[in-house]
């Protein structure tokens, strides 16, 4: 009869690590909400001084690939609501 392997250092490691958050067994929409929070964050932090804010990125960026959209178009691509684009629409762009 084989002998039972140990798992890896590495496969201790992060089942350490996942006894230690729970929150991370509770489900998708829930890994998916806490990743878009960080993305987020990181976004903030990584544009913070530069010039336009995480949505204003998005917009400048879906515009210089899809060409000019309306604000019902860009929000609808972007996954947020009109009001978000309407508000961005009315800042004045960043040089």
């Amino acid at each position: 009869m084989p002998r039972p392997t140990d798992p890896s250092p590495s496969a201790r490691r992060a089942s350490a690590i996942d006894e230690q958050r729970p929150e991370r067994r509770v489900s998708l929409p829930f890994d998916l909400f806490a990743l878009s929070s960080r993305v987020g964050a990181y976004l903030d932090r990584a544009l913070e001084g530069r010039g336009p804010r995480p949505v204003e990125y998005a917009v400048y960026s879906l515009m210089l690939e899809a060409g000019p959209r309306t604000p019902s178009e860009l929000a609808a691509a972007l996954g947020v609501p009109p009001s978000t684009m309407s508000g961005s629409a009315s800042r004045p762009a960043v040089a």
